[in-house]
């Protein structure tokens, strides 16, 4: 699976979000980002 903010795979460990779905983040940061702004980065290849 890869972080839709920077395209980094992402394993077991990955930090997740509740409420959209199957997407997973690297870091702090690139979860942050996501949430400012989810509609920039949904629709992005996730897998």
């Amino acid at each position: 699976m890869k972080d839709p903010v920077c395209g980094m795979e992402v394993g077991e460990g990955a930090i997740r979000v509740e409420g959209y779905g199957d997407v997973a983040f690297c870091c702090e940061h690139c979860k942050k980002a996501f949430l400012a702004d989810p509609t920039a980065y949904l629709g992005k290849e996730s897998r």
